[in-house]
């Protein structure tokens, strides 16, 4: 390969090829993101279901200004970007001849697709809004339970229905990216 990254604090001479690089941030970035998803699902949604109202409420807003932090964002952003380039550099780059690395091309395209769809897509059309209304409710004004009990409802359900797309998506992704890097070219071999 012409493109590599020099890698000199492992060895001197040890070169890895932009596409694998690429191909192995989208593997850590899909990774984390979907532990991150699947990690939520199992253990904090469960978790909120069993404390009141108010308690809700005031946990989900402190979270999700919380989140927003660089730990999260990039990671959160970064695998479509990361997915698509090597997809590219692997459909169309040197090499890109070969059944293994066409494969590998597909793999992460239809994975970055999947990302979008199912994890951004949903995070800024459905769960970003409902954040946004949950925030600008203030639970200390809020001397009605009842009141404070429909404002959970109507953020709870459809937050926690987005995020078990998002979840599956994001495993998806992850999956498919993996397939992708397993991918491995089997020999032709002629029958006599």
């Amino acid at each position: 390969e012409h493109t590599t990254i020099i890698t000199h604090f492992i060895s001197p001479t040890m070169r890895i090829p932009i596409k694998t690089a690429l191909h192995g941030a989208s593997i850590l970035s899909t990774g984390l993101s979907s532990g991150l998803f699947y990690g939520w699902t199992v253990s904090v949604i469960p978790g909120t279901r069993l404390v009141s109202d108010y308690t809700y409420v005031e946990t989900m807003q402190r979270i999700n200004t919380a989140i927003i932090n660089p730990g999260f964002v990039p990671i959160f952003l970064s695998p479509p970007l990361f997915m698509g380039v090597a997809a590219l550099m692997h459909l169309l780059g040197s090499g890109a001849t070969t059944t293994s690395m066409k494969r590998r091309g597909q793999c992460l395209a239809v994975s970055t697709i999947l990302y979008m769809l199912g994890v951004i897509g949903p995070t800024c059309m459905r769960n970003i809004p409902l954040n946004n209304a949950l925030a600008s409710f203030d639970p200390l004004k809020t001397h009605s339970d009842a009141l404070l009990r429909r404002m959970r409802q109507n953020y709870e359900t459809p937050w926690n229905q987005w995020h078990n797309v998002r979840t599956a998506a994001s495993v998806g992704s992850f999956l498919l990216t993996l397939v992708a890097a397993l991918w491995i070219e089997t020999p032709h071999v002629k029958r006599q």
